[in-house]
């Protein structure tokens, strides 16, 4: 393209010789001012010709911007889009009032919801008010989970934001000897909250990888002890618990407690191309009632409970990856309430200690958990059992759980922490995981004859992150000591989350 750079350049010459003639005709200037007034004009000369080139290179550009034959928008074109964002932000507004829940802060809802279905040869506790005489060898069951999880104040700086968590879980209500819905033990009311805290961050929490972690959690929570107890449900990959945690073993560890617990970790290892941490060292410590979940204390005494782990040093790609080892503590006191035998006895001074080792190696395909959980508690002597000045005694008993999986397919698919592939988490072929769990139970090491086993062989076939169909059979042996018969039951169970 030409651009009528003379045009310019004569009018601006024209423009000052005209001047010199006016300057001339009035007063007839000398040489000096002749002189003076061409090396003006010449300056005037130079700084059009540097502006009609920087123009010529602005349209250059501009041409190489907006390609021939395009279209420019009118005035018409603008006013129309500016009328369809208008729509837009109505309809937004609109659906947002009258179709979507608000809250004043922040808001993730989430749950799981849990079909089953059970048969089992050992008989339930309402079998002898049968009228058959026979226990409820099948039974459906169904249970659910709802949480609401949000932010109360969000730091843009640093990250030491406040945050906040509300669970509530529904389970079939267990019977009671006369058959009749039994909801006055504790855990057992068909609907109860389990989660209710606030948590802060203690240490900055900017999103990089190898920044070490520290929050504080005050409220109803799960206790720091072992795996078992602290594992989710969408990631457990059994149909049951460990036997130490049913509600006459180690209750302190299985139930939820109130109080104030800290956790952070040091030392972690990171890897920004697989989304990968792993802190060298976790910690853990607090202080709790001790009585569990939705209910006061009923003592003046605190329980104290502490973890550590230790996780092998390695990149993504060694061997050695997620091999971690763990130790937990547990001291709490509890109420020895009277009994018949020791008539208006109560005592405020019986300790329960709990002490845990723990071994996890999780390096896909390949799966392996041990978990060993002991306990010693006070209880009552009988009036029989009585010596004097003695009217406890110290009861120790020891759970142990080891579980094998191996998992086929892409682990990424259900796993969020290793999910860096580009597609939804609920495509095809998906991952199923096969395992063997050993679980053994002895009540009194100090009595002979009355250790539980059981070994459960499953299937757990993922359909997404949050949802997978779990199968798994369990067979139950008891010393003679217990006097029971040797049972088998298998359960079918279809969860999903959302």
């Amino acid at each position: 393209m030409k651009y009528p750079r003379k045009k310019y350049l004569a009018a601006a010459i024209g423009a000052a010789l005209m001047s010199l003639a006016s300057g001339a005709g009035a007063a007839g200037p000398s040489t000096e001012e002749l002189l003076k007034q061409l090396s003006a004009l010449k300056a005037t000369v130079e700084a059009l010709q540097k502006q009609v080139k920087d123009q010529g290179e602005t349209l250059e550009k501009t041409r190489e911007v907006i390609p021939q034959g395009a279209e420019i928008a009118t005035t018409q074109d603008v006013e129309g889009v500016r009328s369809q964002l208008e729509d837009y932000k109505y309809d937004s507004a609109r659906n947002r009032e009258y179709k979507t829940a608000l809250s004043s802060r922040g808001l993730t809802i989430g749950g799981t919801l849990t079909g089953s279905y059970t048969s089992s040869t050992e008989a339930s506790a309402s079998s002898a008010n049968n009228p058959r005489g026979e226990g409820a060898e099948t039974s459906f069951g169904v249970s659910a989970t709802l949480s609401f999880a949000g932010n109360l104040y969000r730091d843009y700086a640093e990250g030491r934001n406040l945050d906040y968590r509300l669970a509530f879980a529904y389970s079939n209500p267990k019977l009671a000897n006369n058959g009749s819905t039994n909801t006055s033990a504790q855990g057992d009311s068909v609907v109860r909250m389990t989660d209710a805290y606030i948590q802060y961050k203690v240490l900055p929490d900017t999103g990089a990888l190898e920044e070490p972690k520290l929050t504080a959690t005050f409220g109803q929570q799960k206790i720091p002890f072992g795996l078992e107890g602290q594992v989710s449900d969408e990631l457990k990959p059994t149909v049951s618990t460990a036997q130490f945690l049913g509600e006459s073993a180690l209750n302190n560890i299985g139930k939820r407690q109130i109080g104030l617990i800290f956790r952070g970790d040091v030392f972690p290892e990171a890897d920004y191309g697989f989304n990968y941490r792993a802190p060298i060292v976790e910690y853990a410590f607090g202080v709790v009632n001790g009585n569990g979940a939705n209910t006061a204390d009923d003592n003046s005494r605190k329980d104290y409970l502490g973890r550590l782990t230790f996780t092998v040093p390695a990149d993504y790609n060694s061997w050695l990856r997620q091999l971690k080892f763990g130790l937990s503590y547990y001291d709490g006191r509890k109420i020895l309430t009277n009994n018949a035998a020791t008539p208006g006895l109560v005592i405020d001074a019986g300790k329960s200690v709990r002490r845990g080792l723990d071994v996890s190696y999780n390096h896909n395909p390949i799966g392996i958990t041990y978990e060993l959980a002991d306990g010693s508690d006070d209880e009552l002597l009988t009036a029989a059992q009585a010596v004097t000045n003695k009217n406890t005694r110290r009861v120790n008993k020891r759970g142990q759980v080891l579980t094998l999986f191996y998992n086929f397919g892409d682990i990424a698919q259900w796993s969020k922490n290793l999910n860096n592939v580009g597609k939804f988490d609920d495509y095809w072929p998906t991952t199923s995981q096969v395992y063997y769990r050993y679980d053994t139970w002895d009540q009194n090491r100090d009595v002979a004859g009355d250790v539980s086993l059981k070994q459960t062989v499953g299937y757990n076939l993922f359909f997404a992150q949050t949802t997978k169909f779990q199968i798994g059979a369990t067979r139950t042996q008891y010393d003679k000591g217990l006097a029971k018969p040797n049972a088998w039951d298998v359960t079918a169970q279809f969860q999903y989350g959302f």
